[in-house]
């Protein structure tokens, strides 16, 4: 349930961002304002659950704590389903009128065209989109960029550092006791100073030097995870060690603030951009597909093992497959950095060739 709903939430929801950004145009609002508007609504909303998570499932339970995430998911739905939808919008006359009378003359006629072109492309059936989708070189760029970023995302290993972090923490001398409530504070905790950090520098640096500075740390943490437990394992137990906890701390506290500042957080932003406006359903339909896919996969036969002694492999092999995802975006994903929509598209009807291949 909780893959369906957040594919559910970061494949359909998006659509709506796009949509209101075309919108925005309109009142001619900055597209780096409106942008920083939307991700740090986004992001406040994510620190204030981060934030507050931990403290109601420790004070009022994992149950209730789950049902009330439920409860104002439904609710957050329910208001998105009260939207007009595009078919809504065959009543052109009455909306002309209403524009007319809530907008100057030269807004109101901007907001005609708008009408009129995305009820022109609300004709075309979803299957027929899809295939002319399909035939388009700048989609089929565009989504093998899409890809990669999902693959490195699935390849960086985050579930199964979450499941490690227990051990960590008892290496380092932490009583069991204790343990519970500080896995969900410090990953927390890291988390929101990550989506903080995000919100700074996304406009700042760019989305493809953060993917890849993301994959490199990644890569360093499990090599270095992997090197932690061949240190400290004999005879198959785990022994405690206060030094090598510490480290293994620490390599934790960068992994989590490197995923979010990078390809944890910026993968569907990322996916977003890239997509021609009426193709974007398609392309990111096909790409939380893809990713979900993958995931199910890797769900089933890469499998960490369960003693923590024996887990040193495992993250040797997720080193690689980070660096395998870094390869990948280095070779295949371009940059959008205060890119409009038009210049993207332009970008993605040519071949993109990396340094030191191409000068962009």
């Amino acid at each position: 349930m909780a893959g369906l709903t957040c594919g559910y939430d970061s494949g359909v929801l998006p659509q709506v961002f796009l949509l209101v950004e075309d919108e925005s145009k309109l009142i001619k609002l900055k597209e780096t304002e409106f942008q920083n508007t939307l991700l740090s609504v986004g992001l406040g909303s994510a620190i204030l659950g981060s934030s507050g998570g931990p403290w109601v499932a420790e004070t009022l339970g994992r149950k209730i704590s789950i049902i009330c995430a439920d409860i104002l998911f439904v609710i957050g739905l329910a208001m998105f389903s009260m939207a007009p939808a595009t078919e809504m919008l065959g009543r052109t006359l009455e909306a002309e009128e209403l524009t007319d009378k809530l907008h100057p003359r030269e807004i109101a006629d901007e907001l005609k065209k708008y009408f009129k072109r995305i009820t022109e492309s609300g004709v075309c059936t979803f299957p027929r989109k899809a295939k002319l989708a399909m035939s388009q070189e700048p989609f089929l760029r565009a989504l093998r960029a899409g890809l990669t970023v999902q693959a490195a995302q699935n390849f960086s290993g985050f579930k199964m550092m979450l499941k490690y972090l227990p051990d960590v923490l008892h290496l380092s001398g932490m009583r069991s006791s204790v343990i519970l409530s500080q896995v969900s504070i410090i990953s927390s905790s890291v988390i929101c100073f990550g989506f903080l950090c995000t919100f700074m520098v996304i406009d700042r640096i760019g989305r493809r030097v953060l993917f890849i500075c993301s994959l490199i740390l990644i890569s360093l943490v499990h090599l270095g995870m992997g090197s932690i437990i061949n240190t400290s394992s004999k005879n198959d137990q785990m022994e405690e060690n206060g030094f090598l906890g510490f480290a293994g701390a620490l390599l934790y506290t960068v992994f989590f603030f490197s995923y979010t500042i990078g390809i944890g957080t910026l993968t569907p932003i990322y996916n977003a951009e890239i997509y021609e406006t009426k193709f974007s359903l398609v392309g990111m339909g096909t790409s939380f597909i893809f990713s979900w896919t993958l995931a199910l996969i890797m769900g089933n036969i890469f499998v960490p093992p369960d003693s923590f002694s024996k887990a040193s492999g495992t993250f040797y092999l997720s080193c690689g497959l980070s660096l395998l995802g870094l390869i990948a975006v280095y070779t295949l994903v371009p940059e959008t950095l205060q890119k409009t929509p038009e210049q993207i598209l332009e970008i993605m009807k040519e071949k993109f060739y990396p340094w030191p291949f191409n000068s962009r």
